[in-house]
């Protein structure tokens, strides 16, 4: 089997970029997946003590290349792959098992040996022959079925080996799409998501977790018809995720398993349709970058992504902003669905949107992508900027730059900070009543928390306020205030606040809203542009926040950078 050349065509190319992507252009990221599996395969083979499977697997590319195709497009085989390349763990039974599945699904008459170490033999795509006994198990097809032999055991499965019989667990398929998407909770490579695979589901949580996919992949179906249209050609496996201790749903994707998403299942088939659609994008674009250099190289993680907590390298951005950019359009849907019945799917496509277009102007502005990451982010924009003008301006274009303005408020603040020296000279400068000087660049700092951003109080109210302007506001005064439109007494609320605790990020980031909103634009801006240098002078000085920062205003300043 040797690997093909694929290229994408421009239109493919702009398909993607655009957010979405045909089921041709699927169709060709799937065949650049199956080349890519060529090789890794070439490479395992040279070392591997696994050529009756190669030999085997041959025998299946000339009689039914299709057949065999689909097995090294099987999702986890990639995952098998890479960490057989890097010795870990050394599962060479596992390239056996996928061969036999391969040639039995061909009809192909075959004899293959497979080591066990727990009594069971994984055919990957097909299913999981169990209670054989440890030792060396044998696995004869016959066109129309298999038998496999084991010490302890011999089990029988009919062809088409898709319902279960005595030591036999077939894979579980959903009951839409040709029952083409699978559900494995078995395979010993599923735990590639960065987040634990759950256990193994007994047939009653089985039976409930593959009825919430199907009512969330029907919604696809009905509401989202292109991101359907590319998952019906490339989605083939959902790994269930353990559920967090909090409860709330979980979605991944692996660069690894192109064809498979991770999700932890909650019950509400919308909010399920959202998780899968964000996790395809993932999967698309690690597709696409396998075939086209979007960027230069890794880089360090230096860019601020808004639904992080952490600085981003340039991939992980990229990989957030298209993710992204997929649950803006699930919004944008829902919101043309229901109209004016609720305001969240406005309110939270909106959000979005700002979100994606703050990420995109990172990514123009990085000097990390290629020209053909260039031309891909400005496909991107090309599909914000229409999206912005489907909804008519409202209320709530103001409280989602208050939103977005308050998670890059808090960014700043936990991850920014000023150079050592820089907070002392500028106290005294400050207190001896001098201009402000020309300000030093800042620098990343180091340990500050990884993962999800976690939005301040204010944001939080702020966000269901929007969604639910009726319902009763209750928290702190200071964020109280700024709800109910009191935006004068937020700002002495906040700046109570800081006085008990100038390390209050969310404080700090409800003064810069509330200051904006009362017209005191040039403290605002300070405490936008460079909060963590307001917050490090502040430590030094004490006193008044809103006067400290109109003095570190960017008005104010002669802003540039000493050299």
């Amino acid at each position: 089997m040797s690997p093909s050349m694929h290229s994408l065509r421009a239109t493919h190319f702009a398909e993607l970029g655009a957010g979405f992507g045909s089921a041709e252009c699927l169709a060709v990221l799937r065949a650049g997946q199956a080349s890519r599996r060529r090789l890794l395969l070439r490479a395992i083979s040279e070392a591997a003590p696994t050529k009756p499977a190669l030999d085997l697997l041959s025998d299946v590319a000339a009689a039914a290349p299709e057949v065999a195709d689909a097995a090294l497009c099987h999702p986890l085989a990639g995952v098998w792959m890479s960490r057989w390349l890097r010795r870990q763990p050394d599962d060479a039974p596992y390239l056996s098992g996928l061969t036999a599945a391969a040639a039995a699904q061909a009809g192909i008459p075959f004899t293959l040996d497979i080591l066990t170490s727990d009594g069971s033999i994984l055919l990957p795509g097909l299913g999981n022959a169990h209670g054989l006994g440890r030792g060396q198990a044998t696995v004869r097809g016959t066109g129309d079925s298999l038998v496999i032999a084991g010490p302890n055991a011999v089990v029988e499965v009919p062809a088409p080996y898709r319902d279960a019989s005595p030591g036999w667990q077939a894979v579980r398929r959903l009951s839409i799409w040709d029952g083409q998407v699978s559900v494995d909770d078995v395979d010993p490579h599923r735990n590639c998501f960065g987040w634990p695979a759950a256990p193994q589901m007994p047939t009653d949580k089985a039976d409930e977790f593959e009825g919430h996919l199907v009512a969330a992949l029907q919604l696809v179906e009905a509401h989202h018809p292109s991101h359907a249209e590319a998952m019906r050609t490339a989605l083939r496996m959902v790994v269930p995720l353990a559920i967090p201790a909090d409860g709330n749903g979980v979605s991944a994707a692996s660069r690894l398993a192109f064809g498979a998403v991770g999700v932890g299942v909650c019950a509400e088939p919308e909010a399920l349709a959202e998780l899968l659609i964000h996790e395809f994008q993932h999967m698309k674009l690690g597709g696409l970058l396998d075939m086209v250099d979007l960027h230069i190289s890794r880089g360090s993680a230096i860019h601020c992504a808004p639904w992080r907590a952490d600085p981003r390298p340039v991939e992980a951005l990229l990989q957030g902003t298209y993710a992204h950019l997929a649950v803006a359009d699930y919004w944008r849907m829902r919101q043309r669905r229901v109209g004016g019945q609720t305001r969240q799917p406005q309110v939270e496509f909106s959000y979005w949107l700002a979100q994606i277009g703050r990420a995109t102007a990172t990514l123009g502005a990085c000097g990390e992508l290629t020209v053909a990451g260039e031309r891909f982010i400005g496909y991107m924009r090309e599909t914000i900027a229409q999206w912005a003008y489907e909804f008519e301006p409202s209320d709530i274009d103001s409280g989602v730059e208050d939103l977005t303005d308050s998670s890059a408020v808090i960014w700043r603040l936990r991850n920014w900070q000023p150079e050592p020296d820089e907070p002392r000279r500028l106290a005294a400068l400050y207190r001896a009543g001098a201009a402000c000087p020309a300000l030093a660049a800042p620098s990343l700092s180091t340990g500050a928390p990884s993962g999800p951003a976690k939005p301040s109080a204010l944001a939080r109210m702020l966000r269901e306020h929007l969604c639910e302007p009726a319902n009763p506001v209750q928290g702190k005064q200071s964020d109280v205030s700024f709800i109910r439109g009191d935006h004068r007494h937020s700002i002495s609320a906040y700046r109570d606040d800081l006085a008990t605790d100038s390390a209050n990020d969310d404080a700090w980031a409800g003064l810069a809203l509330a200051l904006r909103r009362e017209g005191e634009h040039d403290a605002a801006s300070a405490l936008i542009a460079r909060p963590e240098l307001v917050r490090a002078v502040f430590r030094e000085v004490g006193g008044d926040p809103v006067a400290l920062a109109v003095w570190l205003s960017p008005k104010a300043t002669v802003d540039r950078c000493r050299s």
